[in-house]
């Protein structure tokens, strides 16, 4: 991470409804209680991947490079334009809308259908970094 003062957006999720266990093609059931908002581990659909073999790359480069130089410099996944931000939030709803963020078991069989809420936030992350205490242990620690 960077030292610095940084302005960027990030996507939050909750969890709003989910099928029975083991039904996945049962009635979505909405929460009884609302989930808490969480920073979105969903990048299989916000930022694809695609092709094969040597052309596997990302689908969309500039926004994943985008997400890639964010996570460098504050530690955090997230954009620096608003733009990129709002495509893959696109992404993301038309993803959930088709289960493509349903839980799944190891062998990749959906075992519970899921439906989540985002969100767009912006974030505004001031670091700087101040050395301690600094020293040299040798070669084997000791």
């Amino acid at each position: 991470m960077k030292d610095g003062i940084y302005t960027f957006y990030a996507i939050q999720s909750r969890l709003v409804g989910k099928s029975p266990w083991l039904e996945p093609n049962g009635k979505i059931i909405p929460l009884d209680k609302e989930d808490e908002w969480s920073f979105s581990s969903f990048d299989h659909v916000a930022e694809p991947w695609g092709g094969k073999g040597n052309d596997y790359k990302p689908v969309h480069r500039v926004s994943y490079e985008e997400t890639n130089d964010v996570r460098y410099k504050v530690g955090l996944k997230g954009w620096w334009t608003l733009e990129y931000a709002s495509k893959a939030l696109v992404r993301l709803i038309k993803g959930n809308e088709e289960g493509k963020l349903d839980y799944k078991d190891t062998y990749g069989k959906v075992s519970q259908a899921c439906r989540y809420q985002f969100r767009i936030v912006m974030i505004t992350k001031s670091q700087e970094t101040n050395v301690v205490i600094t020293g040299y242990l040798g070669a084997y620690g000791g």
